[in-house]
């Protein structure tokens, strides 16, 4: 299982020349199929638009770099429709409050959870506030299937409030 955040400014490799292209800026993800599709890298200026690599071009995450084959891996918004309709609606969900059916707000969302094999996102680690995350941790919450994702809110079973429960330590709710 491997952290949004761990991904973030990882060295890009190619494995054809063995030279760095850059480093992660950002993820994409699209949490309505629960899949990541792919990082931005930096910028590449006004001509080409923002630099893409697809997640089915990736060979490896790493736990030091992201490896693709070769820099043909890398897309152009500019040059690419796919590329920009991908960047385009990309979705960050971080900051986003996580309620239950019920209405019992569990935190925010502070990362995404998932499998760097399959590309999967398979659930989110949860902040309760500084103090309780300093105390306690944060939580992990995983799903076996997606939960509703609203405009700032992502809405899961009431089940998860037990296991929230039990991985923060709370006695009284």
């Amino acid at each position: 299982m491997l952290k949004g955040r761990q991904v973030l400014s990882l060295p890009i490799l190619t494995l054809d020349k063995g030279i760095q292209l850059g480093e992660v800026k950002d993820l994409i993800y699209d949490p309505e199929t629960g899949y990541f599709q792919g990082v931005t890298m930096e910028d590449g200026g006004w001509l080409w638009g923002a630099k893409i690599i697809r997640f089915e071009e990736f060979n490896s995450i790493g736990q030091d770099a992201l490896t693709i084959a070769g820099e043909e891996a890398v897309c152009y918004t500019a040059k690419d429709g796919d590329a920009k309709h991908l960047y385009k609606n990309r979705k960050d969900i971080t900051g986003y409050k996580v309620m239950t059916t019920g209405g019992k707000d569990l935190g925010t969302v502070e990362d995404i959870l998932l499998q760097p094999e399959t590309g999967k996102i398979t659930g989110f680690e949860i902040s309760d506030g500084v103090i309780n995350d300093l105390l306690a941790g944060r939580a992990e919450l995983y799903w076996d299937e997606l939960p509703t994702i609203g405009e700032g809110t992502v809405v899961v079973a009431d089940s998860f409030e037990n296991i929230w429960q039990q991985q923060n330590h709370h006695q009284n709710v």
